[in-house]
């Protein structure tokens, strides 16, 4: 029996030293779990997302930001500027993470605008495909029917001084008169557009814009100086009146067929027609011509 005893008890002491042996790896796991408790706290967070190395709290494990690089990643130009997304050496650029592709040498910059209807650049005189006939067509019918007008002696054409009262009653014009109108029209016609040349030429060059074909230019002009004339039917019982009224309906037709002719803006229009009653008031000054055929 006590045999049995001792036999007993030689069993239960491997169980005690098999606890002893769990206890000791619980207290090895722990042990374990605490180093990596340790660890994950040494880890922190930089300000722009980064992992710190543990230990060091300056020193970043994942990359920075690439907007936050005071020098090109890829040709290691400085870029201290902090608005700076391209690199001005190699072209560099911090959004794309691309190299953008530069050009050198003569770069054409147009003017600044300055009330041009059309890009700055573009000539005032640009052919159409209805040029040139189409305005020279408008210019010959126009002076056709002026022409008619002063043989048939339309009352708007002559001045009161001019008409007189024949034998029925029915007021009359001296073919003498008919011829001088006739005659005085044309020449009317070419200082108007003399004059409107001049408004061309300062046009382009205060609008920055090249002058284009000359040619096409002095149809448009023409067409538009005898169009324009044909405000001259107008008859009022007033001649004062009577002038007034056609000088503003001239003015009227003028500017609204230089804004479709040149493709101007109203300004511009203005403006124009500005600079070519401000050419026929010197011509005026100056030259009896004018004062004869006005």
């Amino acid at each position: 029996m006590a045999e049995e005893e001792r036999d007993n008890d030689s069993v239960e002491e491997p169980e005690a030293s098999n606890g002893e042996g769990v206890e000791r790896n619980a207290n090895v796991d722990s042990a374990d779990g605490d180093d990596a408790h340790d660890d994950g706290a040494d880890k922190s967070v930089t300000e722009d997302g980064g992992e710190k190395i543990p230990g060091d709290k300056d020193a970043p494990m994942g990359p920075l930001p690439i907007e936050t690089l005071d020098v090109c990643p890829n040709c290691g130009e400085s870029m201290r500027d902090t608005d700076t997304l391209v690199c001005i050496k190699c072209g560099f650029d911090l959004k794309t993470l691309k190299v953008m592709e530069t050009e050198t040498g003569e770069t054409m910059v147009t003017p600044v605008e300055t009330g041009a209807s059309a890009a700055s650049g573009d000539p005032l005189a640009r052919p159409w495909a209805v040029d040139p006939w189409a305005p020279l067509a408008l210019a010959g019918l126009a002076v056709a029917i002026l022409a008619v007008g002063y043989l048939t002696a339309q009352a708007g054409l002559f001045d009161e001084a001019q008409i007189t009262a024949g034998t029925d009653g029915v007021a009359e014009v001296a073919w003498k008169h008919r011829f001088v109108g006739l005659a005085q029209f044309p020449l009317l016609i070419g200082i108007w557009v003399l004059c409107g040349f001049g408004a061309f030429f300062t046009g382009g060059w205060m609008f920055a814009r090249p002058r284009g074909d000359i040619a096409i230019a002095a149809a448009r002009l023409l067409a538009i100086a005898a169009t324009a004339r044909l405000t001259s039917f107008i008859s009022l019982p007033y001649p004062q009146l009577e002038r007034l009224v056609e000088a503003g309906a001239s003015a009227a037709v003028i500017f609204l067929l230089i804004m479709v002719a040149f493709r101007l803006k109203p300004r511009d229009s203005g403006v124009m027609l500005g600079l070519g009653v401000l050419a026929f008031l010197v011509l005026y000054s100056v030259s009896g011509v004018v004062a004869w055929v006005t």
